[in-house]
């Protein structure tokens, strides 16, 4: 038997994937903040420094689901994690979000690509205690 290797999806068709992945987002999604983590200095013992900016748009907000338990720290509970599928920004660790007045911190990111195109993240939050 041989195996052949799948023909890429025409770039119309991945097109046609993020924009109805946007509808779908635009329907569904929750308003949230998404803070962007910049390292700003250290302060006088050596210790980094961050600052943050603010966007504001809508994204997914799910439970993580049995396979992402793995994710979860000793002594936390699953329900300290969520997680988001967004696409305006590119998320990276140590970023926060505040959704419904709770400060969580992004802990994994899980790009989906078609074509080597980012159609969207699946990005695992932390709760902030």
């Amino acid at each position: 038997m041989e195996y052949t290797l799948p023909t890429p999806l025409p770039n119309l068709e991945v097109e046609h994937l993020k924009a109805t992945f946007k509808q779908m987002i635009e329907t569904l999604g929750f308003p949230i903040t998404y803070m962007s983590r910049t390292d700003s200095g250290e302060d006088s013992y050596g210790h980094p420094i961050y600052s943050f900016s603010n966007q504001t748009f809508k994204a997914i907000v799910t439970n993580i689901s049995d396979r992402e338990y793995q994710f979860v720290e000793p002594g936390l509970l699953p329900t300290h994690y969520a997680k988001l599928f967004l696409y305006q920004v590119t998320p990276k660790i140590g970023d926060r979000i505040s959704y419904v007045n709770i400060e969580w911190e992004v802990r994994g990111i899980i790009p989906m690509t078609i074509n080597g195109q980012v159609i969207y993240y699946e990005v695992i939050i932390r709760r902030r205690i």
